[in-house]
């Protein structure tokens, strides 16, 4: 074909209208001279105007090979008209190779805004279509956070495709990182074929630390040989197990002569196995420097030191996370031989082998497993790896406080392994006995450590301890500790054990400590104490407390000490009198914050405008305004108070009008009790709330057997909230007339759901013993009746003589697979009224197929355990 005789053709066939024929030749050039076309057709498309283009492209992609991807990208870059680039994405929408979401990825950056939104929907569907080669591409993309987007979502949306890519990664070895992500992901959804490739890794790794400590051994000789060239080569040929110099002599000369200095570290890396990138290219340049006769020195050998020990750092953390994750792999598909293969890659003997099998316990969270940790926990090891052990333990329950843990927690030297020690076991409930044993310790940090427990965990029997130890002789700073602790028990009785400690004849640190856990913790009374504390100060005194009292008040929640405050007008009133600028400020910000909630608005007007007047106290114009602000308030509040006392009077008419001897008329009044009550009609300090409590409760007692008028009481007692009326209507949440149960959960706020149509039972029939395990547990927990099956045929008999509410029934299993089981029950109309499908296939046209069975719900796994929750409770809504 003539160059220029395409384009003159094509031409021709356009300005003559021949489409059909324009077509056909289009196809028949790709098809004879593809390469050669290609080229000739991208020339023409970049002269013709843009509406021939467009034809063209219509044409072009009914081929839709793969080599015209960069044609249409390049088109659609340079197309200075948005409709018709519109349409070209549109049109590039048909392809169908994964390259094509590449390439129209790289085009979003210089896209005119108006494209954007075809763009969104072209890529959308790419990203769907080609949604694994998607992700996998971005998990080798070399951008670091790309990799861990893609790597999230793999373990977020798992696809049996990602294993064996994920498999070839983590056996490439040339980036460290890459092999360290895809270990992590792989721990979550990666299969036998996975444990294999581990095995594979773990030998690799094997040979690259013997090779690694080889090289380490070479470089301290060649520093000794101060780099002589002669000697270093001997020294390289020895590490590198050769019996003469001759190889790399070869080498060596053939480097320097050629000028190609690479040679020689390329083939140490490739003897060394140094595949990372981290040691290769440090290694390359330390070589090459050698072999150029470059000035070579002490900063030389220093940077290849470093760069071996991160590179030993990357396999140890790359060996712990493989081993890590193959525990996790064997739990999950039940290889019960992980250990005995392991035996032979792990070091015979020694610390290292400890942390690597530790590795594998963490993962492999199995009986087995737990019981190997625990005797760990009982040995004599270096403190990382009982640190180790103290964390892979973490994720087990104990039926009782093992001993080994018990040891470490309240007698091992370390510091901070003994604090971790504590931790878990107060998160596995045995703070107390912990705190215990620690209490009776001499040493003043065990006793420390066992107070901080105590607050920590809020370990109610340690309360006692606490109070007695204040009542002994101890340090300002244990003491201090013991506040701290108190600050969670709030009760009378910390403010009596506390009060000896907030006066001014204790140390100031001990003194404000104190004060701290009296308002945080001291009970209804707290603020009384302090009063009657500081009204046998002198001035000094006195404002010495004010100060941290005040501070310590305005951090607070003022709904958390608001109505005590009120108690002690005489205190407030008296800091407010003292000529003290930066005290009384402090008041003043205190007062603006309250809501003067107050039941005595006139005593407190009278007494702040007596302050006002007090010439002593010298006010400045800016306080007196802030003071009458608070006086405006109070005034609303006494005006508030007067108009309640009239609102108060529709409860008190209801209470009088409930004591007839009229049974009439007690339901007229709760009737009316029920459209009236609002909360804001109610005097705190009255006694009618009592009342209204005593009266709901006596028509709801007396009402038993009249459903419909129980039904009113419970609803009354709902809209009152009382904690006493709220616990009478929790008896009536079970009760068996319908109406007076919907109106209990209704009282309460509570979703009323009828008993006969709730889910109770679930089967479940899984082949896999840690999925039915797993599945069971989770669902127990949430209140269900559950029953598992790992035998096919057994669970078909179970279901002919046996009725569940739900079944959650796995896709492929030995024996019968789920569709066919479905099936039979079906046939033998033995069906639970809701079946879930669970299943790890991702094949379109298998998932249609159990869609169209007939089910309810589909799970692929692996699944959050949130979604099967949810799924069965949309179940329950929807019955």
């Amino acid at each position: 074909m003539e160059a220029g005789s395409l384009s003159h053709k094509l031409m021709e066939l356009i300005k003559q209208g021949e489409d059909q024929t324009l077509q056909l030749l289009l196809k028949k050039i790709l098809s004879d001279f593809r390469d050669t076309a290609l080229l000739e057709i991208a020339d023409l498309l970049s002269k013709v105007e843009g509406k021939v283009r467009l034809k063209i492209l219509s044409y072009l992609i009914e081929d839709g090979g793969v080599d015209l991807i960069p044609l249409f990208a390049q088109r659609i870059r340079e197309e200075r008209n948005t409709l018709y680039a519109k349409s070209m994405i549109t049109l590039f929408g048909n392809f169908k190779q994964k390259e094509a979401l590449r390439a129209l990825e790289e085009l979003e950056p210089n896209l005119h805004p108006d494209l954007k939104s075809t763009y969104q929907r072209i890529i959308g569907r790419f990203r769907g279509i080609f949604r694994e080669a998607f992700y996998m591409d971005e998990f080798v993309s070399g951008n670091n956070k790309r990799m861990k987007f893609a790597a999230n979502t793999m373990i977020r949306e798992p696809n049996p495709e990602y294993i064996p890519f994920l498999n070839e990664k983590l056996l490439d070895g040339l980036d460290t990182n890459l092999q360290l992500e895809a270990v992590r992901v792989l721990a979550e959804i990666g299969d036998q074929s996975t444990l294999e490739a581990c095995f594979t890794v773990l030998e690799q790794l094997r040979d690259q630390f013997n090779h690694r400590t080889r090289y380490v051994s070479f470089l301290q000789r060649a520093e000794a040989a101060k780099l002589e060239e002669r000697e270093m080569l001997t020294l390289i040929a020895k590490a590198m197990d050769h019996d003469s110099e001759d190889t790399i002599l070869a080498l060596w000369y053939q480097a320097k002569e050629a000028r190609k200095p690479a040679i020689v570290p390329d083939a140490i890396n490739q003897h060394f196995m140094f595949q990372s990138k981290l040691i290769a290219d440090e290694n390359r340049s330390f070589w090459k420097s050698l072999v150029l006769g470059s000035p070579m020195g002490r900063g030389d050998l220093s940077k290849m030191d470093n760069a071996l020990s991160m590179y030993g750092e990357q396999l140890a953390h790359l060996q712990r996370d493989t081993l890590a994750a193959m525990g996790q792999i064997a739990l999950k598909h039940q290889v019960d031989n992980l250990i005995e293969r392991l035996d032979g890659l792990l070091p015979e003997s020694g610390e290292n082998r400890d942390r690597l099998m530790i590795a594998v316990l963490s993962g492999h969270r199995s009986e087995e497993s737990k019981a190997k940790l625990m005797a760990y926990s009982a040995g004599t090891y270096p403190i990382d790896i009982l640190e180790k052990v103290i964390t892979a333990l973490s994720f087990y329950t104990f039926d009782s406080m093992p001993e080994g843990l018990k040891t470490i927690a309240v007698s091992h030297d370390h510091t901070p392994l003994r604090r971790q020690t504590q931790v878990l076991l107060g998160d596995k409930g045995y703070a107390g006995a912990v705190a215990q044993a620690l209490l009776g310790s001499e040493k003043l940090l065990l006793r420390s450590e066992a107070i901080g427990l105590i607050g920590e965990y809020k370990i109610q029997e340690g309360f006692d301890a606490l109070i007695k130890l204040l009542q002994q002789k101890l340090p300002d700073s244990l003491r201090i500790e013991v506040f701290k602790s108190l600050e969670v028990f709030p009760a009378s009785a910390t403010g009596d054990a506390v009060e000896p400690f907030i006066g001014p004849q204790n140390t100031m640190s001990l003194r404000e400590a104190a004060l701290q856990c009296m308002i945080l913790a001291g009970g209804p009374a707290r603020l009384g104490k302090i009063a009657a504390m500081m009204d046998s100060l002198n001035d000094k005194k006195f404002l010495e407390v004010c100060e941290p009292l005040l501070n310590l008040l305005l951090n607070l929640e003022i709904d958390s000490f608001e109505s005590a405050f009120y108690e002690e007008r005489p205190l407030w009133c008296n800091i407010l009198s003292k000529e003290a600028t930066r005290v009384r400020e402090k008041l003043l910000q205190l007062f603006e914050k309250l809501h003067w909630s107050t039941r005595e608005p006139q005593q407190w007007i009278s007494d702040i405008q007596a302050a006002i007047h007090n010439k002593k106290a010298d006010f400045s114009s800016l306080d007196e305004r802030r003071l009458r602000a608070v006086i405006a308030k109070l005034n609303a509040k006494l005006l508030s108070l007067n108009k309640s006392g009239q609102k108060q009077k529709v409860l008190i008419d209801v209470l009088e009008n409930y004591q007839k001897a009229d049974h009439n008329a007690k339901v007229q009044s709760m009737r009316k009790l029920n459209v009236v009550y609002k909360a804001d009609l109610i005097d705190p300090d009255s006694d009618v709330l009592p009342r209204l409590v005593s009266m709901v409760l006596n028509f709801i007692d007396t009402t038993i057997g009249e459903s419909a008028l129980t039904a009113l009481g419970v609803t009354v007692a709902g809209r009152i909230g009382h904690p006493q009326l709220k616990e009478r209507a929790e008896h009536f949440l079970k009760h068996e007339d319908p109406l007076i149960a919907k109106a209990a959960h209704k009282a309460l706020n509570l979703e009323f759901v009828d008993a006969a149509t709730m889910i109770r039972t679930i089967y479940i029939v899984d082949d896999s013993r840690y999925i039915t395990k797993q599945l069971s547990s989770v669902l127990s927990k949430a209140g269900y009746e559950v029953s598992a099956e790992n035998k096919p045929p057994a669970a078909l008999e179970t279901l002919g003589r046996q009725k569940f509410d739900v079944l959650i029934l796995d896709l492929h299993m030995p024996e019968l697979d789920g569709i066919t089981l479905l099936k039979k029950i079906q046939a033998a109309k033995r069906v639970p009224p809701h079946v879930l499908i669970i299943t790890a296939s991702r094949d379109r046209t298998e998932l249609a197929t159990v869609v169209a069975a007939g089910i309810e719900g589909l799970l692929l796994k692996p699944f959050p355990m949130a979604d099967l929750l949810n799924k069965i409770k949309i179940m329950d809504v929807e019955k």
